[in-house]
């Protein structure tokens, strides 16, 4: 019978193609350096010149606050004027916003009295 080992590479000696979160646990391991702390804090400057500021992360939260509070101004601006609204038994003089507010109140109000009733059918009785 013919020697099969000669020749062959067993799968443990081949290097495995590592995915680049493994690299990179891998490396920070060798560094010896905390998992918190990025490296461009940690190297020192370059012989060219200083190292690179780190990249700032854009504030998204911050600029979306930001539209959303201008859009409230807005809409606060342009639906000042007054209306009558019949409410069934009674009248009332009241501004655009407010009647935009108890519109969006009822609805929010409707829907979760909506769901409170669905999720009662869908329970077993015990």
């Amino acid at each position: 019978m013919p020697d099969l080992s000669r020749g062959l590479v067993r799968v443990a000696d081949t290097p495995s193609p590592a995915s680049p979160r493994t690299t990179r646990a891998r490396d920070r391991a060798r560094s010896g350096r905390p998992r918190g702390l990025r490296s461009s804090f940690l190297s020192a400057p370059n012989a060219q010149g200083p190292s690179s500021a780190p990249e700032k992360e854009t504030p998204w939260k911050l600029i979306l606050f930001g539209a959303l509070a201008v859009y409230a101004i807005l809409i606060v601006l342009f639906n000042r004027k007054q209306v009558e609204v019949s409410f069934v038994f009674f009248s009332a003089q009241i501004s655009l916003l407010v009647l935009i507010l108890l519109c969006v109140g009822i609805g929010f109000a409707a829907g979760y009295l909506f769901d409170q009733i669905r999720t009662r059918r869908r329970r077993p009785s015990a």
